[in-house]
């Protein structure tokens, strides 16, 4: 028994997280409260849609289990259709036959709710009064602990012999196996061992065909169960044709809007015959607690448009992408962090593609990974093609926006790294504050180094904290044999790494 991130399948590791979170909702006036026919494509009265109900043998109703609207909803539902019998998955045999003899003021109690792993009673307790008001039996949906132990083990569970050659096996359907593997993982955060996928499926299936089982057994039934079930391609559904290919079905799936501005178009593909739309409750991230840290690093510019040269004839990106791949391996060997590369080595990306792959990842934190130059003034052209400074020059660089919601954060990432880098015995450089044709930029703090620069593709449509960083002046003949030693450059990134861990631990 369990409870789903959003809309899905659910398990036990999540639930726990979730009871009790819905407390502000995200709406959609456009959206909420409508009634979408997936077939149909249009919007359809509540009239409309209870005439098709009440024409169909089976209806199906998935849930978000701690969605309240939902229940809501499904208990208006019961109370319109007046079905003999309402198979719940929340209930397994025992408390089934409990919930048909006990008044409604005692089931909290009998049912023993708090500890079954599911939202809180009051939620469900709408949809109780229903069945009962409308003299509805109630069966079960959900199998006992030992049988789901069974199952798990392989072994054949309650259901006798015939209902596997009526209903169709467990077999694997690969598509589908494939698919609830994902939800699986998806719904155990990333944490569920791939060995116990297998068990675990298998009990999802039984419990897809046991439920449709229970529907059969009754004329004019009625479904409640969580979305991933009662989905018309894969689960209960499946089931049901394949024992009564004639026999008629209705899902109804209550599906959550997470976006403001999102239409019914962009629902088209839920498998359902009815979408009924709601309100999103505003749940904190389920698996933030087993998250790791997602640091993008972005290497600067790209093979077509490669950066400065170096005092040696090199491209600038060259040193961008060594740098990052060393980076990324520094944060992520101690599996502290996730650090996926906005762009590989040979690939092209516009600043329109590079800001819409960093927003794609969402991360935590933003380093965009650059090495410096000068303006012309203070530098020599070399016959290879290289630029050289006429005086040395040294130091870093690191630039900041200085508007929007990251603003102030993306300034003390800034101030973590330049202190880092002061440690090494790096100095900045501030050559980028002079009053010169293409510097000029506002210089926020002197000692660590930082910039103002609001108008840097990805800062100005960062989606994290973001810094970009110059690590040292490779148009300066010390600098650059500075940055291309192996030693340096592994000191840069674990100062880099020892910043984001300051920093990230106190978000």
């Amino acid at each position: 028994m369990a409870q789903s991130i959003s809309f899905r399948f659910g398990f036990v590791l999540v639930a726990s997280l979730l009871l009790g979170s819905c407390q502000h909702q995200i709406t959609n006036p456009a959206l909420s409260g409508k009634i979408w026919d997936v077939h149909a494509g249009k919007f359809v009265s509540e009239e409309a849609l209870y005439s098709a109900l009440r024409a169909a043998d089976y209806v199906l109703l998935g849930e978000a289990h701690d969605n309240p609207v939902h229940h809501q909803y499904q208990a208006e539902i019961v109370q319109r259709l007046k079905p003999t019998a309402v198979v719940m998955e929340h209930l397994d045999p025992t408390q089934a036959k409990n919930a048909n003899t006990a008044p409604l003021s005692e089931l909290e109690t009998i049912l023993n709710w708090a500890k079954s792993g599911w939202p809180d009673f009051s939620l469900f307790e709408p949809v109780f009064r229903s069945i009962k008001e409308a003299g509805a039996t109630v069966l079960a949906g959900a199998l006992d602990p030992e049988h789901l132990k069974e199952i798990r083990a392989g072994k054949p569970g309650p259901l006798p012999a015939k209902v596997f050659r009526e209903f169709g096996g467990l077999e694997r359907r690969p598509k589908w196996d494939k698919k609830l593997e994902q939800l699986l993982d998806e719904s155990h955060c990333g944490q569920l061992p791939k060995k116990y996928f297998s068990g675990m499926a298998l009990v999802q299936k039984y419990k897809d065909l046991y439920m449709a089982y229970q529907l059969s057994q009754q004329k004019n039934a009625l479904l409640l169960a969580g979305a991933g079930h009662t989905r018309d391609d894969y689960g209960v559904p499946f089931y049901i044709h394949q024992a009564f290919p004639k026999k008629k079905i209705a899902t109804v799936q209550f599906t959550e809007v997470h976006e403001p501005t999102a239409t019914a178009e962009d629902f088209g593909h839920e498998p359902a015959d009815y979408l009924w739309f709601t309100n999103h409750p505003n749940r904190p991230d389920p698996c933030a607690a087993f998250r790791k840290p997602k640091v993008v690093i972005d290497p600067g510019h790209s093979p077509e448009s490669p950066g400065v040269r170096s005092s040696t004839g090199k491209d600038e990106v060259l040193y961008n992408d060594r740098f990052s791949a060393l980076l990324q391996k520094t944060l992520e060997q101690q599996k502290a962090f996730e650090a996926p590369l906005s762009r590989k080595q040979d690939e092209n990306l516009s600043l329109r593609e590079r800001v819409d792959k960093i927003r794609a990842l969402k991360p935590d934190a933003v380093l965009s990974i650059h090495h410096d130059s000068m303006q012309e003034n203070y530098l020599e052209k070399r016959a290879d093609g290289g630029w050289v400074t006429r005086e040395p020059a040294t130091g870093f660089s690191l630039f900041v926006g200085t508007r929007g919601e990251y603003a102030d954060r993306s300034r003390t990432l800034a101030e973590l790294i330049g202190r880092e880098f002061l440690k090494l015995g790096r100095k900045p450089t501030l050559h980028h504050a002079e009053r010169v044709p293409g510097e000029s930029r506002t210089l926020l703090d002197d000692d660590l180094g930082i910039y103002e620069y609001n108008e840097l593709a990805v800062v100005k449509n960062a989606v994290a904290p973001t810094v970009l960083v110059e690590l040292g002046l490779i148009v300066d003949e010390g600098d650059e044999k500075y940055l291309s030693t192996v030693d340096n450059q592994k000191q840069l990134a674990q100062a880099l790494q020892n910043a984001l861990t300051k920093f990230l631990k106190n978000q």
